[in-house]
């Protein structure tokens, strides 16, 4: 029974040799190396050399003789013969059966043994793999991530679908308007900033992959936050990548919020608050208050020639805002403004909620002859807004 069982596994063996000796020149397994795997077996090959019949080979780093069984392959080498071969990273020469290819770096040399290349075929095809390897244009390097939206890389090569670095070259990454290259770091060469805000990576002495880290900078809202006398027509600016939302009551944007697509005009005090996102970037955020107070001018009745000096009438400033209103001056303007006086010129504060109808004072000078007086205050916030006050005045 011992002889027939030996028998039965040598057999066995000169199959699978036969099988895969197609693929290449074989070298004769020792006999400390030599594990035949058989049918409804599992085998965790870590270095060796296996023959699986029909069973299930987990292979890391060894070398698989597979006929009718399957092989989960991990940086090793497989001969497959009618099998099934699950390919992460390694190689395999396959005849007759299914591949799965599950990484990128996976090769499969796919040959006939009726057409078996002959020496010459073989070192030539070495030859032009050799010849293959001397035209890439430098050291690959790969991308942490898609980062077209954020900028443009310059000095990269593209070659079959991959990026290369000349081995004395440099690429320079240039940031798009609106963005922040807040990281940078490399497993080959150098990332150094330049002066204009540029990155230049250089010096990689091997393949090797590039990270960088990005953040959209602080959306942009003109006019400036602050207090208005009429409505404005507010426009938001972000980077090109980034879709910006928004909300009006102070509460933080997200993607349920209002997206800004256009201009819009505001006429009420609000909290305007933006955020500017894009996938794979930190977020912009900015806000602040728009305040839109209401402001009546002095009213003056008609009078007749000759009349008595007409008691001052003030300017009434009500704060419709939520924070602090600031005036920082007040004046005359028009063709009339020498025929009034202001009191008050230094400015004030309005606070919110509130009225104020003693800082600033309008009144006729004395002796005015007869006619109608046309002028107008116009008053100036610290924000940068301004808003005028038309004053008329009838001498009969």
């Amino acid at each position: 029974m011992r002889k027939i069982i030996l028998l039965f596994l040598s057999a066995l063996v000169i199959l699978s040799l036969c099988s895969s000796a197609c693929a290449e020149e074989q070298v004769e397994p020792t006999e400390s190396d030599l594990v035949i795997n058989e049918m409804d077996c599992t085998f965790h090959n870590d270095g060796k050399t296996v023959f699986n019949n029909m069973g299930t080979v987990y292979n890391n780093g060894g070398v698989v003789y597979n006929n009718g069984g399957i092989v989960y392959n991990t940086d090793g080498v497989t001969y497959n013969n009618g099998g099934t071969v699950y390919v992460n990273g390694g190689e395999v020469f396959n005849n007759g059966g299914e591949i799965f290819i599950n990484g990128e770096k996976g090769t499969v040399h796919t040959f006939d043994c009726a057409d078996e290349p002959s020496a010459e075929e073989a070192e030539e095809e070495t030859e032009n793999a050799a010849e293959e390897a001397d035209k890439l244009p430098g050291y690959e390097i790969t991308l942490a991530g898609e980062y077209g939206a954020f900028a443009d890389i310059l000095g990269l090569t593209e070659y079959n679908g991959r990026l290369y670095l000349a081995p004395d070259g440099k690429a320079t990454i240039i940031v798009k308007p609106g963005v922040t290259l807040i990281n940078s770091s490399s497993t080959t060469g150098r990332c150094a900033r330049q002066p204009d805000g540029s990155i230049v990576f250089s010096d990689a002495d091997s393949d090797g992959t590039l990270t960088l880290k990005f953040a959209l900078d602080d959306p942009i809202v003109t006019p400036d936050f602050g207090a208005y006398g009429e409505k404005q027509k507010v426009r938001i600016i972000a980077a090109e990548c980034a879709s910006i939302y928004y909300t009006l009551d102070g509460s933080a944007p997200d993607e349920n919020s209002t997206l800004y697509t256009e201009p819009f005009e505001l006429d009420t005090s609000c909290t305007l608050s933006v955020t500017a996102a894009a996938e794979g970037a930190e977020k912009g955020r900015t806000s602040g208050n728009f305040i839109f107070p209401k402001i009546s001018g002095p009213t003056f009745k008609t009078v007749n020639a000759g009349y008595s000096p007409v008691d001052p009438q003030p300017i009434v400033i009500e704060n419709t805002g939520i924070e602090k209103l600031r005036i920082v001056s007040a004046e005359l303007t028009g063709t009339a403004a020498n025929s009034f006086t202001l009191t008050g010129e230094s400015g004030g504060r309005v606070m919110p909620g509130q009225k104020d109808s003693k800082t600033w004072c309008v009144s006729p000078t004395d002796g005015l002859k007869a006619g109608i007086y046309y002028a107008s205050v116009e008053l100036k916030f610290a924000s940068g807004g301004t808003v005028s006050i038309p004053i008329v005045f009838t001498v009969r």
